[in-house]
């Protein structure tokens, strides 16, 4: 060990080969921390500072037993070092889960009114029974008068063709559904199973076969749509305070099977929908905005002030939005297709995705 070292190299050089050769009798452990030493950049510099200031005839001994030293000083100051923003990151973990945690503790549903008797209940139970109630109630179907859809649907003129509805009813295709998939957006809300559409997107080379063909056995061989169009509904808050039914806003997570179906039947149905509806259909149609109703609004305003001839009479109502309707009868619904001319078939599988919607609701974390 009475070797000379004449330059910075040649030291460390010497030292690597003779920590290789005191590896062999060394156990496991040392072997493992020397291991994990070397992959740490920074004990580079602590070798390369003791090197910097070695005399040129050091012995080799003298120069190992400082390094030793040097390392294992360095070696508690790195541990240390992790150690302490390993805490650093507990409390911040800590810190968000806390904030997380309160949040979603703020925004339970503590009391709510009863929509039926305007009293409030404050148990958890009531509060999870008013709100369960009040969607059934909302979403279950109504037993309207027998004359009811001939005297509201009387007047409905014919508008879909036989060509229409040969165009319609051709089989759907793989392509069709690919498309589908395409359109939506990947980061909407997931379904029930949690996977967004992103999650197909991205291996729809290993599931997209079976996809396509439960959609396709659905559209084109009748297939029942069975636990497809189970849907969970998320009560999204519209104010910080919640105290009434109409102070959420709902969400539904649908099954992405559903969503394909029901989007290739959009995209079907979207080549016959502009000869169907009216011009002054705005809402919810493509290449059109729903604020034109507003211009057109005023302009019929405009016009009831400013005339002044003619023996017939002309009437505005002043209607709250608020109060509109917010869901269509099925029955009103079937009615209106077939008075419009849309052929049975169409018809039975719109009627389908419908019939077979079963939903549940997230109150307060827990599914009812």
């Amino acid at each position: 060990m009475m070797e000379i070292v004449s330059t910075e190299n040649e030291l460390i050089s010497i030292l690597t080969s003779t920590i290789e050769k005191e590896n062999q009798w060394n156990n496991d452990k040392k072997l493992t921390r020397w291991k994990r030493l070397a992959r740490d950049k920074s004990e580079g510099k602590v070798v390369a500072e003791i090197a910097k200031y070695t005399r040129k005839r050091e012995v080799l001994r003298d120069t190992v037993r400082r390094l030793t030293s040097q390392l294992e000083k360095w070696s508690r100051a790195r541990k240390r070092a992790c150690m302490e923003e390993l805490c650093a990151l507990r409390n911040e973990l800590e810190g968000l889960y806390g904030g997380v945690m309160s949040r979603a503790v703020g925004r339970r549903i503590k009391i709510i009114e009863d929509m039926i008797d305007r009293h409030w209940r404050e148990k958890i139970e009531d509060v999870e029974m008013v709100i369960t109630d009040f969607y059934k109630t909302l979403f279950s179907l109504g037993r309207p008068p027998d004359d009811y859809l001939d005297r509201v649907l009387g007047d409905v003129d014919v508008k879909v063709t036989a060509c229409m509805n040969i165009v319609l009813l051709r089989d759907f295709s793989a392509e069709e559904v690919v498309c589908a998939l395409k359109q939506m957006d990947p980061l909407k809300a997931p379904g029930p199973d949690g996977l967004p559409t992103l999650f197909y997107h991205k291996f729809w080379d290993i599931v997209g076969s079976r996809i396509v063909k439960t959609v396709l056995d659905v559209l084109n061989n009748n297939m029942p749509m069975g636990s497809l169009w189970k849907a969970v509904v998320i009560l999204i808050p519209k104010v910080n305070t919640l105290a009434r039914i109409g102070e959420f806003r709902l969400i539904s997570l649908c099954n992405v099977t559903y969503k394909l179906i029901a989007k290739v039947m959009v995209n079907r149905l979207k080549l016959i929908l502009d000869q169907v509806i009216t011009p002054n259909q705005s809402a919810f149609v493509l290449e059109r905005l729903i604020t034109d109703n507003v211009i057109v609004g005023f302009e019929c305003l405009h016009s009831l002030r400013n005339r002044r001839d003619g023996n017939v009479g002309r009437v505005a109502l002043k209607l709250d939005m608020s109060k509109a309707y917010d869901r269509v009868e099925l029955g009103f619904l079937k009615g209106m297709m077939l008075n419009l001319g849309f052929d049975l078939k169409w018809i039975e599988l719109v009627m389908k995705c419908l019939y077979s919607a079963s939903y549940s609701f997230l109150v307060n974390g827990e599914t009812r």
